[in-house]
């Protein structure tokens, strides 16, 4: 038997955007300045760790089969899904490893492709509008209890390409590379570090997210 975790593609950005560089007048590449480019690193990670919630993880039944066993997961998912404030993400994804048929613990690594058509999301302080194919590719490695909760970390990137952005009557594209770490619980909050380059600009940030 095949079960999928399924989840909502709204996240609240609940805290975070604590900048690296020396103040918000700092402008970046692309007329962006500090806050901005934090905002939009939240934005593609909150958008990006939306669609993690959606993928399907494999079970096989153990209805003829005595004591724990370890099934292998290979699957492969695609999808059209909607964007928090309208427009939608092509996604394409895998997701390979093994998880316990009875206590349903896992050990996942996944591989999405997501392709953007006028996706509009929220960054905490800002709303931005991503567009773009190619758009970003999110590589996450994540260990479960089979209680719901888990240790995740990924990588978030655009490779060589750039992710096309419009906000507040600016527009542009960034090269993005975010790497992350944290967790979520059964309770449906997690915490996560990001850290990386947006625009050619250095961002940390704590985050705190809920699914609503």
């Amino acid at each position: 038997m095949i079960r999928s975790r399924v989840g909502t593609l709204t996240l609240a950005i609940l805290v975070g955007l604590a900048a690296c560089a020396d103040g918000d007048d700092i402008t970046g590449p692309e007329g962006l300045n500090a806050v901005q480019v934090q905002a939009l690193a939240a934005a593609v990670f909150g958008q990006s760790f939306a669609i993690y919630t959606t993928l399907p993880t494999g079970m096989s039944s153990t209805a003829e089969i005595p004591g724990p066993q370890a099934a292998t997961v290979n699957q492969t998912f695609q999808a059209t899904v909607p964007c928090e404030l309208g427009g939608s993400v092509a996604v394409a994804a895998s997701v390979n490893g093994t998880v316990d048929d009875v206590s349903g613990a896992a050990d996942l690594d996944y591989s999405v492709q997501q392709d953007y058509d006028q996706c509009t999301v929220s960054g905490g302080q800002e709303n931005f509008t991503l567009d773009g194919t190619p758009g970003v590719t999110h590589t996450a490695q994540m260990s479960s209890d089979g209680m719901g909760n888990a240790n995740i970390s990924g990588l978030i990137t655009t490779g060589t390409g750039a992710l096309a952005w419009s906000t507040g009557g600016k527009s542009g594209t960034c090269a993005i590379a975010l790497g992350y770490s944290g967790s979520s619980s059964a309770m449906g909050a997690a915490s996560f570090s990001i850290s990386g380059t947006v625009c050619g600009i250095a961002v940390s940030q704590d985050l705190n997210v809920t699914q609503s």
